[in-house]
């Protein structure tokens, strides 16, 4: 079990006394929770989470539960006090924080009490504690038929802090009763509940397998066209002012340009490395990138909408700005001469879940006035190679939006009426409640 270095004192009123008896009330109320015929488990889950956060005295209470890969954890459930909101969705992947997941496996409880000095924090202290203030953190892994399902997660905002024995003890009785609440509910409601991030492990592990073959063909194809540009330069300069022959040297240039695209994205969809995830706020990523966005729209009208209060959300920076980035550029080309409008839109919005639920997040919507997608087109828009372009597009820039989406535990709806416009909607789950 980790320790800090230095203790702080607790902050008054929060943390209770070592053998505190509303420890002992507190198992009592867990112990009588029960996922009942046609309740959802995420809301008998709300109800442990609630009382363990103030049993605890801490202000973030999360049960994150493991994918069928193993490779990633999904947050099924996550109390935030004051604000006593419920927020879900977020995933972690093994490959960008591989000591944490590695001591899940090696510990019964996960203490750390002063975040700041821990090397199983390093990988996640500046994109995830920092961020949300959290200083300490106390975390049990949840344990079903002798195998790790999940973690319960509680997370201290404030000074550093010491957690005792009896409060350890409290944390492992707390993913205990998880394990039990989640058997009670596999054969119905917990299956399901995780169905959609299901489908996306296994849309990844099939564009994984698509992105390997296509990056080793893209590897190739590069020093092909590479030779190409520079048999184009030395025609270009053995044609001298001959107007004819640079004409078509330059359409020769365009179209390995083109092709250069092609690489590219059959490269980035063939890295399977770690991401750099963080507490993202959207509204600033968008307003940072307007000038980039307007600019990418070559003349057609943009138009930017934030609706604030925004909550934040757990994704790589550098995937929100290139997905943005590249449904401008889609719009943009999918209005004949530049004529019509984008709208970028970001607002908070509420989803059902696949396990019924009513979930609030993050949506991101790019809108346009052009052509519209045609609904053969539209049912397999996000698959590699499909495109509207004709040999103007390489097909890849929406499958790698997709992809970079799924990462973060979000998803897409579509909307496209042909002659009237499209509009494409990014639904990412908060990490924690706007202010």
């Amino acid at each position: 079990m980790s320790s800090a270095s230095s203790q702080a004192p607790r902050p008054a009123g929060e943390p209770v006394a070592d053998g505190d008896s509303s420890f002992d009330a507190a198992r009592l109320r867990l112990s009588r929770l029960h996922v009942a015929d046609g309740k959802p488990l995420r809301a008998v889950f709300h109800e442990a989470v609630s009382d363990v956060a103030q049993a605890l005295g801490v202000r973030r209470v999360g049960i994150w539960l493991f994918a069928e890969d193993r490779r990633s954890i999904r947050c099924d459930c996550l109390y935030q006090h004051p604000h006593q909101e419920l927020l879900a969705g977020t995933v972690l992947h093994e490959q960008d924080f591989p000591n944490y997941f590695s001591a899940l496996q090696h510990r019964r409880v996960v203490a750390v009490e002063d975040v700041e000095g821990e090397p199983i924090t390093e990988e996640f202290r500046e994109p995830y504690l920092r961020p949300l203030g959290i200083s300490a953190m106390l975390d049990a892994p949840i344990y079903r038929d002798g195998e790790i399902i999940g973690i319960v997660c509680h997370e201290h905002v404030g000074a550093p802090r010491h957690w005792t024995p009896a409060e350890c003890e409290f944390a492992a009785a707390v993913a205990d009763t998880i394990a039990r609440l989640h058997a009670e509910s596999a054969r119905h409601l917990a299956e399901h509940s995780l169905e959609a991030f299901h489908a996306h492990a296994r849309q990844l592990e099939q564009a994984g397998v698509i992105g390997r073959l296509a990056s080793g063909v893209a590897h190739d194809f590069k020093n092909v066209l590479n030779g190409v540009i520079g048999f184009a330069d030395l025609i270009a300069d053995a044609a001298g002012p001959n107007q004819q022959v640079q004409s078509l040297v330059q359409g020769l240039v365009k179209a390995v340009d083109l092709g250069n695209r092609l690489t590219q994205d059959l490269l980035s969809l063939g890295q399977d490395r770690p991401s750099r995830p963080g507490v993202v706020d959207v509204a600033q990523v968008l307003r940072r990138q307007a000038d980039l966005l307007r600019v990418s729209a070559d003349g057609v009208g943009l138009k930017l909408e934030i609706v604030e209060p925004l909550s934040r959300v757990f994704i790589d920076r550098a995937h929100l700005e290139r997905a943005v980035l590249n449904l401008v550029v889609n719009a943009r080309d999918a209005m004949p001469g530049h004529s019509g409008r984008i709208r970028v839109h970001v607002q908070e919005a509420h989803r059902r879940t696949s396990a019924g639920d009513d979930a609030l997040y993050v949506m991101l919507e790019v809108a346009d006035t052009g052509v519209g997608i045609p609904s053969e087109i539209r049912e397999r828009l996000f698959e590699p190679y499909v495109t509207t372009k004709g040999d103007k597009g390489t097909g890849l820039g929406l499958t790698l939006v997709h992809r970079m989406v799924a990462l973060a535990g979000g998803f897409i709806e579509v909307d496209s009426e042909l002659g009237e416009g499209t509009s494409i909607r990014l639904y990412l789950p908060r990490i924690t409640a706007g202010s």
